[in-house]
C-alpha cells in the first residue's frame, strides 16, 4: 500500500525526533543540567506520553483495561528508561544509538518467547549479526573508561528492558481479549512513569538540587537560555516521537522500520561528531570502530527487516497476534 503524504510526514517527524532527543540531553548534559542522578531527562518524557491519547480521544472508551499488565509493562519501561537515559549521558549519544538499535532483536526474542510469534531464518541470522555489532561496541566503550563502560552496560540492560516492555505493549493492545487502544496504553504508561518519576524528582532530587544541579551548572558556565530552550526544544522532541510512533504504529511494515531505524543511527551518529566530539569528550567521536559496528548494525537489521517481509502473517498458535507488517511496530521507537 502506497503511503501518503502525512504518512511521509509523520515518518520524518519520527525520525527527526529521534534523532534530536539524544543530541538535546546531550547538549543538556555539556550545560549542566542533566546529570546522571537526576532523571530530568527522563521525567519530560512521561509527562508528555500522558497526552498521547489526546490524539485519538475516542479510544479511551476502546477495550478493556487489565491493570496489572498495564501496571507491570509501565515499571519495566520505566526502570529501562531511568538506564537507558543514564547510560546515554555516560556512554554518550553515539554509542547509545548503536546498542540501542539492538532493540529490534530483543524484540523478536520475546515475541517468540511469549507471544508465540514466528521468526524466519534471516531474521535470526539479523540477530546474530546485530548482537556481534553490539558487542564490537560495548568493547569500544570498555576501552574508554570507567564511566563508559557503565553507560554501556546500562543501555544494553535498559534496550533488552524496553523490549519487554514493547512485548507487555503489545499484548495489552493486540493480544487480549479485549485489547485497548496504543494511545490510550501509551497515556496510562505515561502517567504511570510521571508519578513514578515524580515522586523520585520530589523526595530525592529536590532536596540536592543546588548539590545535583545547581552547583553542576556553575561548574559547567551554562547558560540559563540555552538550558530553557533546550528543555523546551526536548518535550517537543519527546511529544513528537511518542505521537508520531504511536500515529504509525499500524501504518509502517517492518521494511520501513528498518529503515527508520538505520536513518535515525546515521543522523545520531553524524550530529553527534560534528556537535560534541572534542578532547574532553572523545566518547562522542566517529571513531572507525564505531564505523565497523554501526556497519555490522546496519547489516544485521537489514537481513531482520527482510526476513520480516516473508514472515507468516498468522503466527502458529497465536491467533490474537497480528502479522509481522501490521502492529509489529512496537520495535520501531
Amino acid at each position: 500500500m502506497a503511503m501518503s503524504c502525512y504518512d511521509w510526514l509523520l515518518m520524518i517527524g519520527f525520525m527527526a525526533s529521534g534523532i534530536a532527543t539524544p543530541l538535546l540531553i546531550g547538549l543538556l548534559h555539556r550545560q549542566g543540567a542533566c546529570g546522571a542522578r537526576t532523571m530530568l531527562s527522563v521525567f519530560p518524557n512521561y509527562a508528555v506520553m500522558t497526552l498521547t491519547v489526546c490524539g485519538d480521544w475516542a479510544a479511551r472508551h476502546q477495550g478493556v483495561t487489565l491493570w496489572r499488565m498495564v501496571t507491570l509493562a509501565t515499571v519495566v519501561d520505566a526502570v529501562s528508561q531511568g538506564a537507558n537515559y543514564t547510560g546515554l549521558i555516560l556512554a554518550g549519544s553515539a554509542t547509545y544509538i548503536l546498542i540501542y538499535s539492538s532493540v529490534t532483536v530483543w524484540v523478536a526474542v520475546f515475541s517468540r518467547m511469549f507471544l508465540g510469534r514466528v521468526q524466519t531464518a534471516p531474521q535470526w541470522v539479523g540477530c546474530v549479526i546485530v548482537s556481534v555489532g553490539v558487542a564490537i561496541t560495548a568493547l569500544n566503550g570498555h576501552d574508554q573508561g570507567s564511566d563508559v563502560a557503565l553507560g554501556v552496560l546500562l543501555v544494553t540492560l535498559g534496550s533488552v528492558g524496553h523490549s519487554l516492555a514493547y512485548i507487555l505493549m503489545e499484548w495489552n493492545t493486540a493480544v487480549a481479549l479485549h485489547p485497548i487502544a496504543p494511545s490510550k496504553f501509551a497515556s496510562l504508561m505515561g502517567a504511570g512513569g510521571f508519578i513514578i518519576y515524580g515522586a523520585y524528582e520530589f523526595f530525592y532530587v529536590l532536596p540536592r538540587w543546588d548539590s545535583l544541579v545547581a552547583s553542576s551548572i556553575r561548574a559547567a558556565d551554562g547558560d540559563a537560555v540555552t538550558i530553557a530552550a533546550a528543555y523546551g526544544a526536548l518535550l517537543i522532541a519527546f511529544w513528537v516521537h511518542a505521537f508520531t510512533f504511536y500515529a504509525l504504529m499500524t501504518k509502517l511494515g517492518a521494511t520501513a522500520a528498518g529503515v527508520c531505524k538505520g536513518l535515525q543511527a546515521v543522523g545520531v551518529l553524524v550530529a553527534s561528531h560534528v556537535l560534541f566530539c572534542d578532547h574532553d569528550d572523545r566518547a562522542q567521536c566517529f571513531t572507525p570502530t564505531k564505523a565497523l559496528s554501526f556497519a555490522v548494525v546496519s547489516v544485521g537489521v537489514a537481513c531482520f527487516t527482510a526476513g520480516a517481509a516473508r514472515a507468516p502473517t498468522k503466527p502458529e498458535g497465536v491467533a490474537l497476534v497480528p502479522p509481522a507488517d501490521s502492529r509489529s511496530g512496537v520495535q520501531l521507537i
